[in-house]
């Protein structure tokens, strides 16, 4: 029984040891001087790790054109900052081999970072921070969903949900955001389209990074954003209890309402739009008391729950779609 237990542990080290190796050999970084940590359960074994990962990349240089594009041009490179990042320790407990004892991998990090200035295409001065320890593609993502949506959300707030939802009572404030369109629920009858609007949806990412796919920051403003990069608009509402007897026709006058909401965003946003608004009803008896309702360019699209097809009734399906042509 020792020997298998003792057989087993050798097998886990050796796994988790080409584990390590894998991953530094695929690491784009180059790294600082080795150390060298002992076991303390036991004598004599000791594991190479990394004691500082240096990320040294230009992306200033390196991704030139792309920045250009996306910011028509105009833009300021305020800082270049080289950075430390403090000892992160991930604690591994019980190697098998050396049953109660432990040891510390200890890794730090040194880039750069760097801050640009530009305008947008409402006149706004933003920031758009890049370090070199990430995806470049990903960084411009996390700029428009972080940064950027929240302004334009907050814009529609303003601008259209408190003037069309005017009156009604709600439960909590409304949650609105845009984010990029994705697609989620698949079945065995839909995974060759899951899968081929995913390698889709990758190969736009991938482009980010190039002048020919870039998102041109300088150029979004609310009534653009959906002519600028793949983004969905979603509205969740919570009522608050209708103290009324007509329960159904003040469900009716929300539904009207939030129609006529979704017509003057489409309106605005140069028939563009992709909108789905989730609402959620108090004491509407005998039926479901939360309604969805799902809007492609202005046009309201009707999707079962499940969906027939497999999709299960989920949007993202039918927002990818319908940037078929227009981003991929």
């Amino acid at each position: 029984m020792k020997r298998a237990v003792f057989t087993f542990a050798i097998i886990m080290l050796a796994v988790m040891v080409s584990a390590c190796a894998d991953s530094s050999r695929n690491e784009p970084a180059r790294t600082g001087e080795y150390v060298e940590v002992s076991c303390s359960g036991c004598d004599g074994h000791t594991f190479p790790i990394y004691e500082t990962r240096i990320w040294d990349a230009d992306y200033i240089e390196r991704y030139a054109d792309t920045l250009n594009v996306m910011f028509d041009y105009e833009w300021t490179l305020l800082s270049t900052e080289e950075l430390y990042e403090a000892w992160c320790r991930e604690r591994i407990e019980e190697y098998l081999l050396c049953h109660l004892a432990h040891n510390e991998r200890i890794r730090s990090h040194q880039f750069l970072r760097w801050t640009i200035e530009y305008r947008d295409g409402s006149g706004n001065v933003r920031h758009f921070v890049l370090y070199n320890r990430s995806g470049f593609s990903r960084q411009v993502q996390s700029h428009v969903g972080l940064d950027i949506s929240p302004y334009i959300s907050e814009y529609y707030r303003k601008r259209f949900f408190d003037v069309y939802m005017d009156g009604i009572p709600l439960a909590s404030p409304a949650s609105i955001s845009v984010r990029f369109a994705s697609v989620n629920a698949y079945t065995l009858l839909t995974a060759d389209r899951f899968h081929e609007l995913q390698d889709i949806i990758k190969e736009y990412q991938s482009l980010l990074e190039t002048p020919e796919g870039a998102i041109r920051l300088a150029q979004i403003k609310p009534a653009n954003i959906f002519e600028i990069a793949p983004l969905q608009l979603t509205i969740r509402i919570f009522l608050a209890e209708y103290a009324g007897t007509d329960q159904q026709g003040f469900k009716d006058y929300v539904i009207a309402r939030v129609e006529d909401l979704m017509e003057s965003l489409n309106h605005f946003a140069n028939d563009s739009l992709r909108g789905y608004v989730f609402i959620e009803f108090h004491r509407i008896e005998n039926e479901d008391p939360r309604h969805r309702l799902h809007f492609i360019q202005g046009e309201r699209i009707f999707i079962e729950r499940p969906d027939r097809t497999g999709r299960a009734g989920d949007f993202g399906w039918y927002v990818v779609e319908s940037y078929q042509g227009v981003f991929w």
